[in-house]
């Protein structure tokens, strides 16, 4: 078996090569691609991506394959950006922080200080770029991550935020296999079907794991098979004939369970530990207790069935097979819509009847478009200015007393200071004035990222709409239906960042993350924590001085109220700030990639002003030459398939 697979790798290396050799003749930025592919094929690699809408456990169930939570965990969107898990040794772990235009930050920890450093990625403390990674690699000696597979987290597919969800739909390109993660609480929706059928699917991605996540919030018995049977019948009516495994899990019962059963290093603990910290879990998850111990949960959680299965295709021959056929699939992908395509376009130029005046003339007509285009930037602007304005006006409370809840809190930890005793309190009230806190802030915090999520996504959707209108209208004045590469926002931020990776070819080459959408990755934790934190220090210090002073509750209320309104008005004046750096962000990112964009039409009109400034003689032989061209590349492409048909990785016709 192995000599077959050999064999059958080094035939698609070759075929690799000679789509890599065509890309670099045609000059399509294609070609970074194809290498990758070689690259990977050489080195075994194998690319797991886990995908789902947020809050669905994506990053939990990863914990739970690991046995410990190495990756942050929130009830809000938490993942923004993507997070490769690869095969390391030792008890250490580390993380490299790959950034846009500086060198990447390396770090060794456990696996808690992996998960602070990662959460500090994902809240981004400060928004300017060159602190913003645009991909976390994690070393860890996860057993099933050898022979060169990576498990890759992703943010979530039907996050609100537009640009979370781009990123994973340009990472998917790169994926070999691919884990759903289903929510067992929530309906198998529309959007779900949609986003299996065009990103998994119609990628001609076919190694899918699904993951019925949450079987523990249901249960009673029936229900739950019911709710199985019922997301069965949704993926058969989806893939047709196609074989479905369907694995109901709970991640999060998995996770508690193994972290109380074994040391991070894998090692079983003493019954007595195993325990206690199951009996401390309980006390923090009260439904905990509706099991009997650590190992009726971790039998519940049917994690089990789910690692083994996964372990066995990454171990086996079907795994190598698949590696294969997914190289080879993505190549044909290139060459169908990256590479040919513009060869087609300039060939139906050189043989329409438009004169080189005519062109011209045609094209001088286009520059109006562009302008327009241009000046659709600064209108854009100008849109988020106002916008941004009126989201500081409406949202950001311009008086402490304006903040719903502020006197109740007040209230609230003056009868908290009154009904315990003072030694008692230099201890408590911290962690209370920190619980107020959020309590204050949180709704006032997600009124403005809801905000900022709607200014992000508004500009979006205005950009994407001016690029499809100046190509429409240039496409209609020269006579050829253009065909620009489809570019996304992080992928434009890169040259305007200084990134100097792989072209772009249909799509996303890599995730890289453009600033101003990364701070919409902010989280009530990271903006609330700090000034808690600052708060209880605060807090602790004076009351340390107060009660050995003998002063009375009336002046430690007064106390509490001055830290209170301290923390508040940093609070206001933090978010503000934040505010305006979001602003200019956005601008820069949208300013970049409408750049982009028109650089992109000019450089194709420019191409095929040149094909048409030939002589007559000079284009019937440019038109040869490139209808040749095309004719290899459609060979290439029928080689591909004539391969994958022989092996019987895909069926004929």
């Amino acid at each position: 078996m192995m000599q077959v697979y050999l064999q059958r790798k080094q035939q698609a290396l070759k075929v690799l090569l000679d789509v890599e050799k065509f890309g670099e003749e045609v000059g399509s930025p294609a070609v970074n691609e194809v290498r990758r592919y070689m690259q990977e094929l050489k080195e075994d690699q194998f690319t797991v991506v886990v995908v789902g809408q947020w809050n669905f456990g994506k990053s939990t169930l990863i914990n739970a394959l690991i046995g410990e939570e190495l990756l942050p965990v929130e009830p809000t969107p938490t993942t923004t950006i993507i997070t490769e898990i690869q095969y390391g040794n030792g008890v250490d772990r580390t993380l490299t922080g790959v950034f846009a235009d500086r060198d990447p930050e390396f770090f060794r920890g456990d696996a808690s200080e992996i998960r602070q450093r990662l959460q500090q990625y994902m809240t981004f403390q400060d928004i300017e770029p060159a602190n913003i990674p645009w991909i976390a690699l994690v070393t860890y000696p996860l057993a099933f991550c050898g022979r060169g597979v990576r498990i890759v987290d992703t943010p979530g597919v039907e996050d609100l935020n537009l640009s979370r969800a781009e990123i994973t739909e340009g990472y998917l390109p790169k994926a070999d296999a691919v884990i759903l993660v289903l929510d067992e609480t929530q309906p198998f929706s529309d959007k779900d079907e949609l986003f299996l059928r065009e990103q998994i699917l119609g990628r001609g991605l076919q190694n899918i794991f699904f993951v019925l996540n949450k079987i523990d919030l249901r249960p009673k018995p029936q229900e739950l098979t019911d709710a199985i049977n019922r997301t069965n019948q949704k993926l058969r009516s989806i893939l047709g004939s196609v074989p479905i495994e369907l694995f109901p899990v709970s991640a999060k019962l998995a996770l508690v369970a193994r972290t109380c059963l074994e040391s991070s290093a894998g090692v079983r603990r003493e019954e007595v530990e195993i325990k206690s910290r199951w009996e401390a879990a309980c006390r923090e998850d009260r439904a905990l207790r509706l099991y009997s111990g650590s190992q009726e949960a971790l039998a519940t959680s049917r994690i089990e069935v789910f690692q083994e299965a996964l372990e066995s295709y990454l171990s086996g021959s079907e795994r190598a097979t698949d590696a294969i056929r997914s190289k080879l699939r993505k190549a044909k992908s290139d060459l169908d819509s990256s590479v040919i395509p513009p060869l087609q376009q300039r060939v139906q130029l050189l043989q329409s009847d438009v004169t080189l005046q005519q062109l011209d003339a045609r094209i001088q007509q286009t520059q109006d478009d562009l302008t327009r285009l241009q000046n659709e930037i600064n209108q854009i602007s100008s849109n988020i200015a106002q916008r941004m304005g009126k989201l500081q006006t409406e949202l950001i409370p311009p008086d402490l007393d304006k903040i719903p809840g502020f006197s109740k809190a007040l209230e609230t930890l003056d009868r908290y200071i009154d009904d315990h005793d003072l030694k008692e309190l230099k201890y408590s009230l911290p962690p209370r004035v920190d619980l107020e806190l959020n309590r204050l802030w949180q709704p006032v915090f997600g009124k403005v990222m809801d905000g900022f999520i709607q200014v992000q996504n508004q500009t979006i959707r205005e950009c994407q709409q001016a690029v499809r209108q100046a190509v429409e209208s240039v496409s209609v004045q020269v006579g050829v239906e253009l065909s620009i590469p489809e570019v996304s926002f992080e992928s434009a931020i890169k040259p305007w960042m200084g990134w100097t990776g792989g072209g772009v070819t249909g799509g996303v080459i890599g995730a890289a993350i453009s600033p101003a959408f990364a701070a919409l990755g902010l989280s009530v934790s990271w903006w609330l924590g700090p000034l808690g934190a600052a708060a209880g220090l605060a807090l602790g210090a004076s009351l340390g001085k107060y009660i050995a002073g003998k002063q009375s509750r009336h002046d430690l209320k007064s106390r509490v109220r001055g830290t209170l309104l301290e923390v508040c008005a940093q609070a206001r004046e933090d978010m503000q700030i934040r505010t305006e750096q979001f602003k200019k962000q956005l601008t820069k990112s949208t300013t970049a990639y409408l750049t982009v964009q028109n650089d992109g039409i000019e450089a194709m009109l420019t191409q095929l002003r040149g094909d048409k400034a030939r002589s007559e003689s000079d284009r019937q032989v440019q038109a040869q030459t490139l209808q040749e061209l095309i004719h290899k590349g459609e060979t290439l492409g029928k080689e591909i398939d004539a391969l994958l048909i022989s092996w019987g990785m895909i069926a004929a016709g």
